[in-house]
């Protein structure tokens, strides 16, 4: 191996071994930042204002998505190993196509909201100008994310995402519950606060430069034909995340929607948490690994999603097994009083975060190996049967209908996926270590019942759950050292013998 190659190889290690880090801490803070801002907002909120506010905010993100025709995913598998001129050029046709379809977007809300009577709560009152600043700022906050995410700048990418996603409700905590907020006065905060964010951080992506040498790029036109396909996977994940709430709004109330919402979000903390890991993997994988992915099964590959699987249990198992055993703590601790009706529903918002994070997985491997049309059968096929199956159970059963049918949904499109991508050979026992996972997941559902049978504060039992998943985690070797180079390191023989 020659000396370039050596510095290019060092080089990439240390790239992975930071984004790790950084992923790592942002995961950590995720889990403490989130569970702060749904007790925040449940507290300033009724039910009804908290159900809209989440449910416009997940839906501006979602039409961020679908607006950008596919190229925030283009920017995900195209700029990692892309030059600096070709990182302009993408950068300003995505950043131009996603902001006419979304200006004109934006005039379609602002002159077409209706009044709120279809809500099913007429005390929650929306303005379609806020409707249109919210959905406006998201997708200009996403525009900037993706391409840091693409960039491999992960250090600004997730200050990023922490200071629009998880810090907003800041400038609430000044007026305190002095005031009386509503899902407008919330949502116009918001607005504020992502239009400060992005005039604070403007120089960390380079729209002026990519503005003033655009007739100096060469057109690159292929991203329209890559990223157009992975608009149905785009909008099949988010019919599994929103389907549910708008059916429950249409059919029931408001505030009913808001105690799925709550219990759906709670779940999705987890959800939060793994993605990151997911996002570096598979942007990891672009960068270094493009080449061999054409080979019939490479072991290093094998091995490390075989890894990346066993971290995602380790953050989704300990999370649904306190929504399953903790529900009444969990809403003790991180809801008002008035969503103690949620403690109900937590442990059907269990399966989710692990079966939303494989169908990520899934798919995201699909689209690298050049097989979107399967993510794309298989996102719609289960978008469309959790669509069908809400309609059909959310009158004889309610919200557990709508829970059941979005399990339905998600494991339907995760059995598509796993077969037709023959992703049974490509998983390695030896890196994925099922019965360290299936004998730590017993005792630590044994903890957990313990723990619930105690008879104490809510703080002291979800502390004593934390101890006791980290204990897990430690003595069943649910982590290892070798993780830490999970997208980087090469592996040992002995790993690769044992498969």
């Amino acid at each position: 191996m020659t000396d370039p190659q050596i510095s290019r190889q060092t080089s990439i290690l240390s790239l992975v071994k930071n984004s790790l880090t950084i992923s790592a801490a942002f995961v950590l803070l995720r889990f403490l930042l989130t569970p702060i801002r749904i007790r925040v907002l449940t507290e300033l909120l009724e039910p009804g204002d908290y159900g809209m506010v989440t449910l416009l905010t997940m839906s501006a993100h979602g039409m961020a998505l679908i607006v950008s025709l596919g190229g925030f995913e283009y920017w995900l598998r195209r700029l990692p190993a892309a030059s600096m001129e070709i990182r302009l050029n993408s950068l300003w046709q995505v950043f131009r196509i996603s902001s006419l379809l979304g200006f004109f977007l934006c005039l379609g809300i602002a002159a077409g909201w209706g009044p709120s009577a279809w809500y099913g709560d007429g005390k929650v009152q929306l303005t379609g100008a806020v409707v249109a600043c919210l959905f406006a700022l998201v997708l200009h906050v996403q525009q900037r994310l993706y391409y840091l995410l693409g960039t491999q700048s992960h250090l600004r990418a997730r200050v990023t995402q922490l200071l629009w996603s998880d810090l907003w409700y800041l400038f609430l905590l000044p007026f305190g519950a002095g005031m009386i907020w509503s899902a407008e006065s919330v949502l116009w905060i918001w607005c504020a606060w992502m239009l400060a964010l992005s005039l604070i951080t403007w120089a960390w992506v380079p729209l002026g430069k990519a503005f003033r040498n655009r007739s100096a790029c060469p057109t690159e036109q292929r991203w329209v034909r890559q990223s157009l396909p992975i608009l149905p996977i785009l909008l099949s994940e988010w019919i599994f995340r929103l389907s549910g709430q708008y059916v429950i709004l249409a059919e029931i109330d408001a505030h009913t929607m808001a105690l799925y919402a709550l219990a759906l979000n709670l779940s999705l903390v987890g959800y939060a948490a793994g993605v990151p890991l997911i996002d570096v993997c598979i942007t990891t994988f672009n960068a270094r690994f493009r080449e061999e992915m054409h080979a019939e099964i490479p072991s290093e590959m094998a091995i490390i999603l075989s890894r990346a699987l066993r971290l995602v249990m380790v953050i989704c198992l300990p999370v649904a097994l306190a929504l399953i055993f903790l529900s009444d703590a969990l809403l003790g601790l991180l809801a008002s009083s008035a969503f103690a009706g949620a403690a109900a529903y937590l442990p059907l918002a269990a399966p989710v975060p692990f079966l939303m994070l494989m169908a990520l997985l899934f798919g995201r491997i699909a689209m690298s190996f050049d097989k979107t049309p399967v993510a794309c059968v298989a996102g719609l096929a289960g978008g469309l049967l959790t669509l069908m199956l809400s309609i059909l159970w959310v009158n004889p059963w309610g919200v557990n209908g709508v829970f059941f049918a979005v399990h339905a949904g998600l494991l339907l499109c995760n059995l598509i996926l796993f077969f037709l991508l023959k992703l049974y050979r490509w998983f390695r026992l030896a890196s994925l270590g099922p019965g360290s996972l299936l004998f730590g997941t017993v005792i630590l559902g044994l903890l957990f019942a313990g723990i619930h049978s105690l008879n104490f504060p809510a703080l002291i039992l979800l502390a004593l759950a934390g101890l006791a998943s980290l204990a897990v985690i430690w003595v069943c070797r649910w982590i290892v050292p070798a993780d830490m180079q999970l997208l980087g390191a090469e592996p040992s023989r002995s790993e690769i013998s044992l498969e």
